[in-house]
C-alpha cells in the first residue's frame, strides 16, 4: 500500500467495485463479492460531496452487488459517511480504535470474525403465522464459520412459540446454490419477557444508532439506498428528520428497559432523602452489602434508608411506569446452519 497525500474516497470505492466486476466476469463468478475500504481521513480529492459519493457508489454497485466494508482509522476518518455507504451496500463500517491495542490486531480480528470462512451469503429470516409487533434485523449479508446471526421479535401473541401456525423460514445462498430452511417450533414454551426485553432493546438500539450515524452524513438522503421498514415502531415520522427520529426512538427504548447507553442515558446518583421511601422496594437503592447499607443509614436522616437515590436519566425514574413488552422470543441461527449444510 502507498500513501499519496489526499483522500479520494470516491475513486477508491469505484476502483474496488470495478475490480470485483472483472473477477465476476472471469473465474470468480461464484465467489461472494466483497470490497474493503481502509481510510484515515475525509474525502479531500476528486468527488468530495458526501451525498454524491454515496449515490455514485450505489449506482456503480447496483449490478455487482458487492458487500462493502470500511475500516476507519483514527479520529480523522469520516465514520458517518463510511457507515452510510456500508449500510446501503450490505456491509459494515468498523472503527479501528487508537490506543486500543495494535491496529494490525484489530484488523485481524475483524477479518477472522467477519470474512475468514464465509459459509452463507444473502441470508433472510421470515417470521410468519403470527402477528409481529416489532422485529430486529432479519436480512444479513454474510455468515462466517463460527459466528451466529440473531433475529429477535416481539409478538402480539401471548405465547408465539406455542402457536401451531408459526413458521420461521430462512433462505440463503451457499457454495452449492440457494438454500431454504423451515422451522415450525409450535408447542415450545416461550421465554419469560424479562429474560429477553433488554437483549431485544440492545440490538434494536444498535441498529437505530447506526442509522443515526449514517444520517449524520447523508441526512434523509440515506433513505434513497436503505430500507427502514422494520426499523421504527411506526411508519409515520411525524415530520421528524431521520437523524432526530432514530435517536429519539433509541432513547425511548433505552428508558423503557432501563438501559444505560453512552450518548443516550445515564445512571445518576443524587443526594437526598427520597431513597428512604424506596429502600425496601427497589433494588437499586440496596447494595446487597450490609456494611455499605449501614454506612448509608448512619449518614442519612432515616433509619430505613440512606441519603442517596439513584435515577436513570431522570430523578422521576422510580415512579415511572414500565410497560413491559409482550412475550419476547429469540431465533438464533448460525451454528445450526453449519450442521445442516
Amino acid at each position: 500500500l502507498e500513501t499519496i497525500g489526499g483522500t479520494n474516497l470516491h475513486e477508491a470505492y469505484v476502483n474496488g467495485i470495478d475490480r470485483v466486476k472483472k473477477m465476476q466476469d472471469g473465474d470468480g463468478a461464484n465467489n461472494v463479492p466483497i470490497v474493503i475500504i481502509l481510510t484515515d481521513g475525509q474525502a479531500t480529492a476528486g468527488t468530495t460531496n458526501s451525498q454524491e459519493i454515496a449515490a455514485s457508489v450505489r449506482d456503480r454497485n447496483s449490478a455487482v452487488k458487492a458487500k462493502i466494508y470500511a475500516l476507519a482509522f483514527g479520529r480523522g476518518a469520516d465514520l458517518p459517511l463510511l457507515t452510510a455507504i456500508s449500510l446501503q451496500n450490505e456491509g459494515k463500517a468498523i472503527k479501528i480504535k487508537e490506543g486500543y491495542g495494535d491496529g494490525a490486531e484489530q484488523i485481524e480480528k475483524f477479518y477472522k470474525d467477519e470474512l475468514e470462512t464465509i459459509v452463507l451469503s444473502d441470508i433472510g429470516v421470515n417470521l410468519g403465522g403470527i402477528d409481529i409487533e416489532a422485529v430486529t434485523e432479519s436480512s444479513f449479508s454474510l455468515l462466517s464459520a463460527g459466528s451466529e446471526l440473531v433475529t429477535q421479535a416481539i409478538s402480539k401473541t401471548l405465547n408465539p412459540l406455542g402457536e401451531p401456525n408459526l413458521r420461521i423460514i430462512t433462505t440463503a445462498t451457499s457454495a452449492i446454490g440457494d438454500k431454504s430452511w423451515t422451522l415450525n417450533p409450535g408447542g415450545l414454551e416461550a421465554f419469560h419477557q424479562g429474560d429477553c426485553s433488554q437483549s431485544f432493546a440492545h440490538k434494536k438500539i444498535t441498529e437505530l444508532l447506526q442509522v443515526h450515524e449514517a444520517a449524520r452524513s447523508l441526512g434523509d438522503a440515506f433513505l434513497d439506498g436503505y430500507s427502514t421498514s422494520s426499523l421504527f415502531k411506526s411508519s409515520n415520522s411525524n415530520g421528524m428528520s431521520l437523524f432526530d427520529r432514530s435517536e429519539a426512538e433509541a432513547l425511548q427504548l433505552a428508558l423503557e428497559v432501563k438501559l444505560v447507553w453512552p450518548g443516550l442515558t445515564a445512571l445518576v446518583t443524587v443526594e437526598g432523602p427520597s431513597c428512604a421511601g424506596l429502600y425496601d422496594v427497589n433494588e437499586i437503592c440496596s447494595t446487597g452489602d450490609d456494611t455499605l447499607d449501614d454506612d448509608f443509614r448512619e449518614s442519612g436522616d432515616s433509619a430505613s434508608g440512606g441519603p442517596y437515590s439513584s435515577s436513570f436519566s431522570s430523578t422521576n425514574f422510580f415512579s415511572m411506569h414500565l410497560s413491559w413488552m409482550s412475550t419476547l422470543w429469540t431465533l438464533i441461527i448460525g451454528s445450526l446452519f453449519l450442521l445442516m449444510l
